[in-house]
């Protein structure tokens, strides 16, 4: 089955964790990967989200990139409250 994968930026002006991290997120800009899968057979193209994930560099660790799978919606709400907090 074709897959595609979609890549996005997201940026947090503050720490924030998202449930599926095992560590709390500093401040910054990261990597957001969405995989898809293709759904057949159809009249048209649609894809299904496989899964989404975050990847962060540990402070003090150069070289290191870990990557947590995540819920898009914990994502989004995340970066909602990120941008009211004051």
């Amino acid at each position: 089955m074709p897959t595609r994968t979609t890549t996005r930026t997201a940026t947090f002006a503050r720490p924030f964790l998202i449930g599926g991290m095992d560590r709390e997120g500093q401040a910054g800009t990261y990597v957001i990967e969405t995989y898809e899968e293709r759904v057949e057979p159809l009249s048209f193209v649609a894809y299904r989200r496989i899964s989404t994930s975050i990847r962060l560099q540990p402070a003090g660790r150069p070289g290191i990139i870990e990557t947590y799978v995540i819920d898009p919606g914990a994502l989004e709400a995340a970066l909602a409250k990120d941008s009211t907090d004051a």
